[in-house]
């Protein structure tokens, strides 16, 4: 079946300019230990985890660049044709390509040597202050050093400095007395030009590479087909980027790497650590110079930030193959700073642990098992386990863990043999594919209960709730209408329709399954939070519009082709609190609400994204009309939906897709998702503020001051 692609590379920022540029000037060797704050890209030494002709891999710049025995090794991606731009499916069963399925994406490879210094000796830098782990097939690699920086001795006094300034990658070189000129040949390259910068022309763009001196200094630069004298001088310091309003975000940065990357879900902790988990393109080490169409790695990432959004204090890669891929979709952190991450993977070299429940990889490319994995608060892997048949497809999509530590996931599956456990509500796949809701113990060693849901059609669990007594809600959507288990039928009901589910403490039965819908397609319901008494507030999309509103809604009728939805249900699962649409009058089919948070005054938050110029936001915002074609959003909710506290646009020049909501603290949250624009607002001392190529994670940490509620569409 097609892959969802929605990615996001667990690494850092900053950026190797793509044209020409200025450059801040090179600085002496740093000996001292430096934050990972220090700058936004990161030199990772290779113990193990890359390809053995590699040294070092440079993050956090928009290519993609290995130091080497042989040189440098720098690839420049296709902008307009990255793996995962067109991921996101529009109705449900609709994924995107899987990577054969897709249109390759080609790169350009470009080699640097020096041809009268063959033997090259490296020096790493600036040891940074994080955690950086690996799981690849080679075996695992916790506490890889990461370093600010790399000196490459070409000859006795004749030195390389790879560094950065003001966020910008720098090649600095340092000659001896008497030396005034140096060889360097590239290969890969259709041409150079001299600008102020030399400039390496492609099939794919220009590269300015970002060369320093501390002295005058006379390049020799040659291909297999010319050569030029480029006279190099010290460079000129560079301008910080544009500061914003502190009164809009306490903090807003990037994190990515060079090629598409994607948070999926957001969790934060009492102090104020930011956790982040999605996936991610990279490349691999590269073979020969020129264009390429390589196989792109696909990594699961785990990423935890400090409270002030300046550092990265540890950060975890689940690497595939290449022809196999880790997928995260759902986190949740614990009070003690635990971790727990769900969601799906077809690679045989997937980290289970031993005495985890199973630890049976997937079989075959295509076929996926569900995972749950648990982190400690040093994002140290405790316990990972798989779940599944190695028989059809099985995908964990969200999870919730109870005060015991116990983890419980949902998803769906297309095994008729999903393992469910005696007593279970129900045990048998009763259609095409069927949701699941499986609790695991604290340890990840063995099942408490596992059941299906489903009718004679297709069914999907998206998220999971627990109540104060652990009864289990789950939301998810359904095509099988009547067939699906459920006592009231909220809406006239159509092709697709949302359904909530609660399961009673032991799986054994429910308590309540209701199925709220239109006449045509409703589904994606992302979003689920619970009040105390056990209120649930979900989001969603509606192609219908008959989907069920109540009166005094702040939306009530259908504005766009597709709209999301956001809607309390009550605990008894038997009616509606509230019910509104949230869109713009003029979306396409690109308008979408991907998460839910609720704060203690029970005001729903959501989060997604828009192409409508109309989308509804409040006076004041940071953002009132589109930046580029699409915006991710964040909204805020009255408490009975009546109206908008807060509603704002996020964006830059291209696409923006908002994926992940959570409250941080009172009028303050946090949103993430992922940026194609070189001009996302950024605010100044975050992580990274320099667009790094592809579609780059983003972070945005919102401090609305003050509100000021934006009446229902239908009274304006």
């Amino acid at each position: 079946m097609p892959k969802f692609l929605i990615r996001f590379l667990a690494v850092l920022c900053g950026f190797l300019l793509l044209r020409a540029g200025e450059f801040s000037s090179a600085s002496a060797l740093p000996m001292s230990t430096s934050s990972m704050s220090a700058s936004p890209i990161h030199f990772i030494e290779n113990v193990g985890q890359f390809d053995p002709r590699a040294r070092f891999l440079v993050q956090g710049t928009a290519l993609s660049i290995w130091i080497a025995e042989d040189g440098l090794w720098l690839t420049l991606p296709d902008r307009d044709q990255t793996p995962a731009r067109d991921r996101l499916p529009i109705l449900p069963g609709q994924g995107t390509a899987s990577p054969d399925e897709q249109t390759p994406a080609r790169v350009v490879h470009l080699h640097l040597t020096f041809p009268d210094h063959a033997q090259l000796a490296f020096e790493p830098f600036a040891r940074q202050e994080t955690t950086l782990t690996y799981y690849t097939p080679q075996g695992a690699f916790p506490a890889v050093p990461v370093w600010g920086g790399v000196r490459v001795t070409l000859a006795p006094g004749l030195t390389l400095d790879l560094s950065s300034q003001e966020g910008q990658l720098t090649f600095a070189f340092e000659a001896p007395a008497g030396v005034r000129s140096l060889p360097l040949h590239i290969e890969g390259a259709e041409a150079v030009r001299l600008e102020a910068m030399p400039v390496l022309v492609t099939p794919l763009g220009e590269v300015a590479l970002p060369l320093q001196t501390t002295a005058p200094l006379s390049l020799h630069l040659t291909t297999p087909e010319t050569a030029v004298l480029f006279d190099l001088q010290p460079a000129v310091t560079s301008q910080a980027p544009e500061s914003l309003p502190s009164a809009f975000f306490t903090y807003s940065t990037y994190l990515g790497g060079s090629a598409d990357d994607q948070p999926n879900t957001i969790a934060i902790h009492p102090q104020g650590e930011i956790y982040i988990a999605g996936e991610t393109y990279s490349l691999p080490f590269p073979s020969t110079p020129g264009l390429d169409v390589p196989t792109h790695l696909v990594a699961a990432f785990l990423a935890k930030l400090n409270a002030s959004g300046t550092a990265l204090d540890y950060l975890v890669n689940i690497i595939s193959d290449g022809l196999t891929e880790n997928v995260i979709r759902d986190l949740v952190v614990d009070a003690a700073g635990n971790a727990y991450v769900g969601g799906f993977t077809d690679s045989a070299d997937f980290p289970a642990t031993p005495g985890a429940y199973d630890t049976v990889r997937p079989a075959a490319t295509d076929l996926f098992k569900a995972f749950v994995m648990k982190l400690n608060p040093a994002g140290e892997v405790v316990y990972a386990t798989l779940l599944g048949t190695n028989e059809a497809d099985e995908l964990g999509n969200g999870l919730a863990v109870d005060a015991a530590g116990n983890a419980y996931l949902t998803g769906y599956t297309e095994s008729a043999n999903f393992p469910t456990t005696l007593g279970a509500y129900d045990r048998t796949l009763d259609g095409e594919r069927d949701a699941f809701v499986t609790k695991f113990n604290a340890t990840g060693s063995g099942l408490i209960y596992s059941t299906l849901l489903g009718g004679t059609s297709k069914d999907n669990g998206e998220r999971l709730a627990l109540d104060g007594s652990n009864n289990v809600i789950m939301s998810g959507y359904s095509e099988d209408g009547p067939t699906y288990p459920h006592s009231v039928t909220l809406g006239p009901a159509g092709v697709w329709d949302i359904v909530v589910s609660k399961l009673n403490t032991g799986g054994t039965g429910l308590i309540y399954s209701t199925i709220i819908g239109g006449s045509s397609y409703d589904f994606y319901a992302q979003g689920l939070a619970l009040d105390a008494v056990g209120n649930a507030y979900l989001s969603g999309e509606s192609y219908s519009a008959d989907f069920p509103t109540t009166p005094g809604a702040f939306a009530p009728s259908l504005r766009g082709t597709v709209d999301p939805v956001v809607f309390k249900l009550n605990a008894g699962g038997t009616a509606l609190g509230f019910s509104t649409y949230l869109g713009g009058s003029d979306a396409g089919v690109l308008e979408f609400i991907y998460d839910l948070a609720l704060d203690e005054n029970l005001r729903p938050y959501v989060v997604g994204y828009t192409d409508s110029a109309d989308f509804p936001t409040t006076p004041g915002a940071f953002g009132r009309g589109l930046n580029g074609p699409l915006d991710m959003f964040a909204a805020m909710l009255t408490p009975t939906g009546s109206g908008l506290e807060f509603s704002t646009l996020v964006g830059g020049s291209l696409e923006e897709y908002g994926a992940g909501i959570a409250i941080k603290a009172p009028n303050e949250f946090a949103i993430t998702g992922a940026s194609y624009s070189a001009d996302f607002p950024t605010t100044p001392g975050a992580l990274d503020r320099t667009a790094n190529g592809g579609g780059d994670g983003v972070v945005v940490v919102f401090r609305p001051l003050s509100f000021s509620v934006f009446l229902p569409l239908a009274v304006k």
